[in-house]
């Protein structure tokens, strides 16, 4: 992965948290095992159950995104 940029954190309820992000990482092979892991240390460390990643392989694809 290379950066990180729209991330928002919010509550869903007193208990439940979800975060969503885009994250620039040019190869896709293990897009998947990143997920999990992402999801499973999100959950463990700081309590947020619902995660959405959305992948970006180039920091131009978002020009919203810092440094563009």
């Amino acid at each position: 992965m290379e950066s990180a940029h729209h991330l928002h954190i919010w509550a869903l309820s007193t208990t439940e948290n979800a975060l969503t992000v885009h994250l620039v990482k040019p190869d896709s092979g293990d897009d998947d095992q990143v997920i999990e892991q992402a999801t499973h240390m999100l959950n463990h460390d700081f309590n947020i159950q619902h995660v959405t990643i959305q992948w970006e392989r180039t920091v131009a694809c978002c020009p919203n995104a810092s440094g563009c």
